[in-house]
């Protein structure tokens, strides 16, 4: 079974933001300095379920911000995060080492 977290998504200067830090990047492969990209899919089965995919390695173009003991994500991009509304929780899923899934959480 894979390991998830709740988060939402908010807003800064009128972009949504995406915000991830701490335990949930330390044990998962995304420490300080880790190099990581973000994929997002073309298509997905439905539409109006978005869907994010950060993968940490040395072929990522951006480094994990913040510090050894607390590592930040920080996504604030209209690009990356259309389809995602600020306010709205989302699931971030643990697909393996250096890999996190972020969904639309579902009710349900």
């Amino acid at each position: 079974m894979s390991k998830t977290y709740a988060r939402k998504v908010g807003l800064n200067r009128g972009k949504p933001r995406l915000w991830l830090e701490g335990k949930i990047l330390l044990e998962n492969g995304f420490g300080h300095k880790v190099a990581w990209g973000v994929v997002r899919p073309d298509s997905t089965p439905h539409p109006e379920w978005p869907s994010l995919y950060l993968i940490a390695g040395p072929g990522g173009k951006r480094l994990v911000a913040g510090s050894p003991d607390r590592p930040v994500i920080d996504i604030n991009s209209k690009e990356l995060l259309a389809g995602f509304t600020p306010g709205e929780e989302v699931v971030v899923r643990v697909i393996g080492e250096g890999h996190l899934h972020i969904t639309r959480k579902v009710e349900g």
